[in-house]
């Protein structure tokens, strides 16, 4: 299968490339990571995969943002995003100046060109062209399951079936300057100059304005996925505690992830989910006979407690509302000496069992905690060491590393295809044209020093 990569911005000379990459016959794959660019290239470019013969899939990794959306949209047989990866869609833009006729002329030609977008949009997803239209005025930035729910692309690859139902909770939060990509850079455009003339104000007031919107808070709603564990084991008289997993299917729920563990006798369970996302709140629903439970409205933590007369083998069922949608939460009743005889069986031999009380074990458990915590941070650590060795050698710019931390958090073989495969020392890592820096002069400044040297001699 041949792959073509598109890891970079569209512009001219792409088009060539990728219709040169392209056999004969067979599927194809594209990977995208762009924060888009030409748009007619765009539109060259989804042409050339569309009236391709074999079958093409569109995979974003990362971003594929403005006219990079119009080839994975449009361009694909299939558009298959990652986990963490994002699709946004706004209006088109156009850097120029000129006199009113010329500058009412563009804004003619950019209606016309959003126009052909919508139509693209709404050719994948449905709908009609204004609401997409819509979209783009606001210029809308969709997530990997965003994305595939509103109809652009097809699926989330990497995606595991859940074993339970998953609600989709609605979450708030506030986001600082996300009218700007997110790596914070500016897209082409008019200068501040030309866009104050168009405006009738000065430089200073078009720059403090502009100044506030980048500083305006943005109420933003997203979705997460919000589940508890459906294999809960508690026995009469036992109270247990049911943490909310938070973005992680419940069936991953095993002693094997330090962040997740089965409820052991006798004691509460350890947390699933460490911190719950702001923004979400628990409220119990009705109480369930024969048990007694009380829920932490921030954390969403259900404690429970079965009565004497709770019957082995029973199962009981309650329901959490979290933020409204209600999320059902199951337990099963055990016998006291159900965990005895199911590690006699599983050994198959005596096991030598050492009696603690229960402030030993809780010290125990909370040292555990303490000890994944720190092998957390470790790793926050280390990944992000790695994003400042890139940039110290020279394959990203300092000015991406927030963004590259952001992809590295999500996906550390992503960061790595996408960031550390790339050369090293080409990106600057020192100001150029600065004579005098203390860094080796390039061949130009050494010309420059020597022209500074021998107008000084013949003063």
């Amino acid at each position: 299968m041949e792959t073509i990569d598109i890891y970079e911005d569209i512009t001219p000379g792409l088009e060539a490339r990728v219709r040169d990459s392209l056999p004969d016959e067979g599927p194809v794959t594209v990977r995208i990571n762009s924060y888009g660019g030409a748009v007619d290239v765009g539109h060259t470019i989804r042409h050339l995969l569309a009236d391709y013969p074999g079958h093409v899939t569109c995979v974003v990794d990362g971003v594929a943002a403005s006219a990079a959306s119009i080839i994975a949209i449009a361009g694909s047989d299939e558009l298959v995003m990652r986990e963490g990866s994002e699709l946004m869609i706004h209006q088109a833009s156009l850097g120029m100046d000129g006199n009113s006729s010329s500058l009412r002329s563009m804004a003619e030609r950019l209606e016309k060109m959003d126009a052909e977008l919508a139509n693209v949009y709404a050719a994948k997803a449905g709908g009609d062209a204004e609401h997409w239209l819509g979209l783009m005025a606001a210029e809308t930035w969709f997530s990997a399951a965003d994305a595939v729910d509103a109809g652009l692309a097809d699926r989330v690859d990497g995606r595991v079936a859940q074993a339970v139902s998953v609600d989709r909770i609605a979450a708030k939060y506030n986001y600082s300057g996300r009218r700007l990509p997110p790596d914070g850079r500016k897209e082409n455009g008019m200068s501040v100059k030309a866009l104050a003339a168009e405006l009738g104000v000065s430089e200073s007031e078009f720059k403090a304005t502009f100044a506030r919107i980048m500083n305006e808070t943005v109420e933003t709603t997203v979705k997460v996925d919000v589940s508890y564990p459906q294999d809960t084991r508690i026995a009469p008289t036992e109270t247990v505690t049911v943490y909310p997993i938070v973005g992680q299917p419940a069936s991953e729920a095993s002693s094997e992830n330090p962040d997740v563990a089965e409820n052991a006798v006798g004691v509460e369970s350890i947390p699933v989910a460490a911190e719950v996302i702001e923004g979400i709140t628990f409220e119990l629903g009705a109480e369930v006979e024969g048990f007694t439970t009380v829920i932490d409205a921030q954390s969403g933590a259900l404690k429970i407690t079965a009565s004497t007369g709770v019957e082995v083998g029973a199962e009981a069922e309650f329901v959490v509302s979290v933020s409204g949608t209600d999320v059902p939460v199951k337990v099963t009743v055990r016998s006291l000496s159900e965990e005895q005889e199911a590690t006699e069986e599983t050994t198959g031999s005596e096991v030598d069992v050492v009696p603690v009380d229960k402030h030993t074990y809780n010290a125990l458990v909370e040292g555990n905690r303490a000890y994944n915590k720190i092998l957390e941070k470790q790793a926050v650590e280390q990944r992000h060491a790695r994003v400042d060795q890139w940039i110290n050698q020279g394959r990203i710019a300092a000015s991406a590393r927030d963004e590259a931390i952001k992809v590295i958090d999500r996906d550390e073989n992503l960061a790595a295809e996408i960031y550390g495969s790339r050369p090293a020392n080409t990106i600057p890592r020192r100001e150029m044209g600065n004579v005098g820096s203390g860094e080796p002069k390039s061949k130009v400044e050494a010309l420059i020093a020597k022209a500074n040297e021998n107008r000084k001699n013949r003063k």
